[in-house]
């Protein structure tokens, strides 16, 4: 039975990458955040999900279209981007969700040149929040700043996003 689990969920994951790479869609976000919580707590995959509505215009903006992230900025020119913790703990263990470049894109809000690291698949960046979130104590905040009063500025204004595919799906 064991052996079953892991079987359809190794297929579960090769069917949404490839249909990733048709095309975005509703169905396979909720696949995506649906497999997601079969690995990590509701919580975690709550605030990810309150994460993408809050970056990415809830899944419609032109940077998440063209990278699959949640505002994931590089810090540096070279994998892993500056993002040597997540590399650490989720990257090197699942390469195939690392990300495969970075794209420019011009901040709405400020007009400023960013480069957001792109990703393979939805899924790819969905497990990756979710192993930031689940190694930072579930503590969305982090993804936006390390001060302190930022993140907390941030998790007053996430609380108010409803995370409507996890709660679909319970």
């Amino acid at each position: 039975m064991k052996h079953i689990l892991i079987i359809s969920g190794i297929l579960i994951i090769i069917i949404i990458i490839i249909v990733s790479q048709m095309g975005l869609n509703e169905n396979i976000i909720k696949k995506a955040f649906k497999y997601a919580l079969s690995i990590y707590p509701r919580s975690i995959v709550e605030n990810a999900e309150r994460i993408f509505r809050l970056e990415t215009n809830h899944f419609k903006s032109k940077q998440f279209e063209g990278t699959f992230s949640a505002g994931m900025e590089k810090f540096s020119d070279n994998f892993p981007y500056g993002w040597k913790t997540i590399n650490n703990i989720f990257w090197e263990k699942n390469p195939a969700y690392k990300p495969i470049g970075f794209k420019k894109f011009i901040e709405n809000q400020t007009g400023k040149t960013k480069y957001f690291l792109k990703f393979p698949s939805f899924l790819a960046s969905l497990l990756t929040l979710c192993a930031f979130l689940d190694y930072y104590n579930n503590n969305p905040g982090r993804w936006f700043s390390t001060n302190p009063v930022s993140q907390n500025n941030y998790n007053v204004s996430i609380k108010k996003i409803k995370p409507y595919y996890t709660n679909e799906i319970f």
